[in-house]
């Protein structure tokens, strides 16, 4: 069964009514998902689920809410965060108008994974039952069988059932092939990493060697990072500790779906093949992913790497972060449904940590100065080697800033957030007078962890005390709301009351240039650039050069310019300033409504372009808009000479200074000989129409002669929008009229009610 087909018809159907935006996302959002794209996935699912509920559309909100289960599920794997809306949307899929929707199947996988989430081993039995229930009112031939077969033998997995869980595997692969399906790469590398849990490590690497060979098309950022870590888990299983370190991923590179597989490789490689690896950098690590899984009320993950973090902390001598991580053992124990093997694992990390010889033993300070001055001068601090020393001194003396401040940052550099946090309050609040220090890295880490709620009460307390202080705090909760027009005003108060903070300066530009006001942005971009050494300052140029192009202050422009030694070509008058030449091809990202979109662009100036690709239809449309652009490239040009030569750099858009007012126009057909398309162009360049090819090489459509393939071409052209639809039609029936083969554009017959039968016939006869 085709569960797709529907959304196909849907799409269309979207299309038609001017919703491209929505339609696009039927296919956007599932694709964000298999490429971790998460950020995009997050903001689109909001916006689709609502725009459902606007169009009383309950298939559609089932597919929208799904998928967005599916991305707090599967890659940041979420539990007890994400069972209310998994619940949910378990009933909402069972009413009388959604319950014939294909994906309501899907719904069933996200309680049974979100439980798994929650207590893998403690929901076994639970999980396996809905599967099977589902399962038995479905055939082999639906996707979703492949994702509910992997469900459970996921559950049968967290059961210690692993070779039951590989054979069923095998099974359900087997009645999909018999069904006339194929297995997705997923349950394929799966089986591979049963395999390699059941110690079958040639066996699971020619598996994913196979997977490589005959699905390479279908590989996703996701599968091939999956693929990397079941690779590195066998290399470390069998002491290649080499081989495991090369092909592990950067920690930097994951979504949270990849840290348990992550953090049994780098456990193994930090204790039995590099031991240097075991370092307090590697426990900031593992408490980021315990302080993760513990905001997921994923509390079998949280306990798993608790006792990563634990047996680490034992082996690198740290009292400290083993008792922590105790802590955190004992806080989540109560969470589990199935406790007996955690509370073993407990009691011996507690017998461990009663041998520990404590690090503060070599640590010869005798009052808070000398134990400050050794930590400063010691070239390789480690913060996790002074912590408990610096605990028992602050113990000592609470009243002394300095030491509180440094020990809060040792427990922030271990990530021991929460710790740090609750030392800067109770010393603010018993020592608020002249403590500056503190109150600026408790606002900062307030802050980082985006405790907003805090930072509106500290202000209010701060606000007599340390005036400009709370209106820097009033300046982050703005920065943060995207409250442009106040942050403009704070900062702006701030500066005023402190000429010497260029923090102030920076931040009233960034409101203004958000406002669009880059007239007014270019006096204080001038100050701050003053506020500078002269050797810092032509970063902070380029950037009033884009503000001075955005508002159209040529003169300025130019001046700036010629302070960066960037040559110009000579104003057509005294009166006419203006900068437009042609230069270079680039890439500019443009961000309109949260959807990010790259269009080709020829350089006007340093910091200008002029588009010239053209967008779809259905979509914002930038052609031959005149666009200011941030100087920096988004990407660093390759190191490699060769491809450094075929290499076009990419550019954020900043503003568009005067708008193209193209609109589009959709052809399609057999691809024109070398001469008509040559007569194209031209005609094109004559008309000032833009032309923008959409189809490659490889495109071909069907000959209505012989029934044989020939070569195709899609192409969008751009047309001004004073040129009405009409004239369009008319001057492309013209100068097409005698070509070889007949081009199509329905879309536009349609809308002129022009030719409509002619070229529907074009487009079922040639199956565009």
């Amino acid at each position: 069964m085709d569960i797709w087909a529907w959304v196909s018809d849907l799409y269309d159907e979207l299309e038609e009514n001017g919703q491209g935006r929505l339609a696009r996302l039927l296919y956007q959002i599932p694709d964000d998902l298999h490429e971790n794209r998460v950020e995009r996935l997050e903001a689109s699912v909001l916006e689709a689920v609502q725009s459902a509920r606007s169009l009383k559309h309950p298939w559609m909100e089932v597919f929208f809410r799904h998928w967005g289960l599916r991305n707090r599920l599967s890659n940041y794997l979420e539990g007890e965060k994400a069972l209310e809306e998994a619940i949910s949307l378990m009933d909402f899929s069972h009413r009388e108008e959604s319950k014939d929707c294909p994906q309501s199947i899907c719904v069933t996988q996200d309680l049974a994974s979100c439980y798994g989430n929650v207590d893998g081993p403690g929901w076994v039995a639970e999980r396996i039952a809905v599967v099977d229930e589902t399962l038995a009112r479905i055939s082999p031939s639906r996707n979703c069988w492949d994702c509910l077969s992997r469900e459970k033998a996921d559950a049968l997995k967290d059961d210690n059932r692993i070779a039951e869980a590989l054979s069923y595997l095998i099974e359900q692969e087997e009645a999909i092939i018999k069904n006339g399906s194929t297995a997705s790469i997923m349950l394929l590398q799966t089986q591979a990493d049963y395999l390699q849990e059941l110690g079958r490590f040639d066996e699971a690497l020619a598996k994913l060697e196979l997977i490589e060979q005959t699905m390479e098309n279908e590989q996703s950022r996701g599968t091939r990072l999956t693929k990397a870590l079941i690779e590195a888990l066998i290399y470390v299983k069998q002491n290649q500790f080499d081989k495991a370190s090369e092909v592990l991923p950067k920690f930097l590179d994951l979504q949270p779906v990849y840290y348990p597989k992550w953090a049994a490789v780098i456990y193994r490689l930090a204790t039995d093949g590099f031991k240097d690896r075991n370092t307090w950098q590697l426990a900031a690590i593992f408490q980021k992913m315990i302080k993760h899984f513990q905001d997921m009320g994923s509390h079998r993950l949280t306990a798993d790497m608790a006792i990563y973090q634990a047996k680490l902390a034992i082996k690198r001598n740290s009292a400290m972060m083993t008792r922590h991580a105790i802590k955190i053992l004992e806080e989540t124990l109560p969470k589990l449904r199935k406790q007996d093997e955690i509370k073993l694992q407990l009691a011996q990390l507690k017998l461990e940590l009663a041998s520990i010889n404590l690090q503060t033993s070599d640590i010869d300070a005798h009052s808070p100065d000398e134990l400050i001055k050794l930590i400063h001068n010691d070239e390789h601090s480690d913060p996790e080697k002074y912590i408990d020393a610096l605990q028992k001194m602050q113990a000592l003396h609470p009243y002394h800033n300095e030491l509180t401040d440094l020990l809060a940052h040792a427990l922030w550099a271990c990530d021991i957030n929460d710790d740090a946090i609750k030392l800067l309050e109770t010393q603010f609040a018993n020592y608020p007078e002249d403590n500056f220090l503190v109150l600026n890295t408790l606002t900062r880490f307030l802050n980082q962890t985006n405790n907003d709620v805090r930072l509106v009460e500290l202000a209010k307390e701060v606000e007599k005390t340390y005036p400009i202080h709370q209106l820097y705090i009033q300046c982050l909760l703005d920065y943060k709301a995207e409250a442009w027009e106040s942050l403009r005003e704070n900062a702006s108060k701030a500066y005023t009351l402190d000429e010497t903070n260029d923090i102030f300066l920076q931040y009233q530009v960034l409101a203004l240039t958000r406002l669009k006001r880059f007239g007014e942005a270019i006096p204080v971009q001038q100050l701050f650039i003053k506020s500078l050494p002269e050797e810092a300052q032509n970063n902070a140029k380029w950037d009033l050069l884009t503000f001075a192009a955005s508002a159209e202050q040529w003169a300025i422009y130019r001046e700036v310019a010629k302070e960066l030694n960037l040559e110009l070509n000579e104003p057509s008058s005294p009166d006419n300033l203006v900068v437009e030449e042609e230069g270079n091809w680039v890439w500019v990202k443009f961000i309109d409504q949260d959807v990010e979109s790259y269009h080709l662009a020829q350089r006007t100036g340093p910091t200008t372009v002029r588009i010239k690709s053209v967008a779809g239809p259905n979509e914002i449309q930038h052609a031959n808009d005149w666009v200011a652009i941030d100087a920096m490239m988004l990407e660093a040009p390759p190191e490699d000479e060769e491809e450094k030569e075929h290499f076009m750099p990419t550019f954020q858009a900043v503003h568009v200074i005067k708008p193209g007012n193209f609109k589009s126009i959709i052809v399609d057909g057999p691809r024109p000989t070398s001469r008509e398309l040559e007569r194209i162009y031209e005609k094109f360049d004559e008309l000032g129409w833009l032309y923008w090819r959409r189809s490659g090489d490889e495109y071909q459509i069907m000959n209505p002669e012989n029934d044989e393939f020939i070569d195709g071409l899609y192409f969008f052209i751009g047309v001004p929008n004073e040129v009405s639809d009409i004239d369009v039609f008319k001057q492309l029936k013209e100068f097409t009229a005698d070509f070889k083969h007949p081009l199509c554009w329905l879309q536009l017959a349609k809308k002129v009610n022009l030719d409509t039968e002619h070229h529907q016939q074009l487009a079922e006869q040639y199956g565009l």
